[in-house]
């Protein structure tokens, strides 16, 4: 069960206006790029950053660390810091790469040369929780 699955009362959240959240809000853009020996992958919502070994262990090791930030940002010690921490960008650099290996894995499909950089999609590690 996720950590984010606790139940809460609607008394726990301040009263301020809460925006729609569209689909698309529900994903997490990320890339990954390899270097000489190494993987790294870059979250474009949140600004984090993690290194592996293999294309499946940046993966792996960025979902977690997306789960425990939301997690911390929304119902864990980072609580009073939700909306500046759920509203950090990664940098500029990091937006190129994302859009450029875009463009790449586009022109690798029709090509079929290598990918060292790839972009993929994490969801948000949300589940409905009954406020009643």
């Amino acid at each position: 069960m996720s950590p984010l699955a606790h139940s809460s009362t609607v008394d726990d959240f301040p009263s301020r206006p809460v925006a729609p959240v569209t689909p698309i809000q529900l994903f997490v853009r990320c890339v990954a790029e390899r270097r000489e020996n190494y993987w790294q992958a870059f979250s474009i919502e949140f600004g984090l950053a993690v290194q592996g070994d293999t294309l499946p262990d940046v993966k792996h090791r960025l979902e977690l660390m997306i789960n425990s930030y939301v997690f911390d940002a929304l119902v864990g010690e980072d609580r009073e810091h939700a909306r500046e921490l759920l509203n950090r960008k990664a940098t500029f650099g990091v937006y190129a790469k994302y859009y450029f290996a875009r463009f790449l894995s586009r022109i690798a499909r029709v090509v079929g040369i290598s990918r060292n950089r790839v972009s993929f999609s994490e969801s948000l590690p949300l589940k409905p929780v009954c406020l009643a």
